[in-house]
């Protein structure tokens, strides 16, 4: 059964109290079914592992707040999330000097466990390729707009300039896996 680390959770958590308020963000947990809330107020561990299922409450909690003019709220997710693992929790794997042209696909095993694979290559001086295969299920397109967006922070993060990601392969759409094309300075 795929999961996901505390970590992920808490950082989308602190993302939609810093969005909306803790005010927003609590009425909209009262205003969700009672497993999701007793879910939600429970205390999240950063290194602990939860369902794959906490990720759906953290989406209707997100819908719960989210307004029809928040178009972008799955990108400036991923890009806080990206904020929040390697600037806290997991913030020595990017410290010191970090080699920038070493892959950090590895990296996506401490955050989920049993739901993809994650191939990368580099493809030149200046770009590169992460292939997610999935092992249960297809993600959302706002999980990859997510993902995406989380993926261009981490290299912005190690010192890119520049980078920018086109999604060029679906596992959604019926493609097998997700492929996402990174360029930078």
């Amino acid at each position: 059964m795929a999961k996901v680390k505390g970590t992920v959770i808490n950082a989308w958590k602190n993302f939609l109290k810093e969005r909306y308020g803790e005010e927003k963000l609590t009425a909209a947990i009262e205003s969700l079914h009672s497993n999701d809330r007793v879910q939600l107020l429970s205390p999240i561990l950063d290194s602990t592992w939860y369902p794959m299922e906490m990720q759906q409450v953290m989406g209707r909690l997100t819908k719960a707040l989210a307004a029809p003019s928040d178009k972008d709220i799955a990108s400036q997710l991923g890009r806080y999330t990206a904020d929040y693992v390697y600037t806290k929790v997991y913030r020595t794997v990017l410290s010191g000097s970090p080699d920038k042209n070493k892959s950090t696909a590895w990296f996506d095993d401490l955050l989920f466990q049993d739901l993809r694979k994650c191939v990368s290559e580099s493809t030149g001086p200046s770009s590169s390729v992460s292939r997610y295969y999935y092992f249960e299920g297809k993600p959302t397109s706002g999980q990859c707009r997510t993902l995406a967006a989380f993926l261009i922070r981490r290299q912005e993060l190690i010192g890119k300039q520049n980078v920018t990601c086109i999604h060029q392969k679906c596992a959604s759409k019926g493609n097998d896996c997700c492929e996402f094309a990174l360029r930078w300075d």
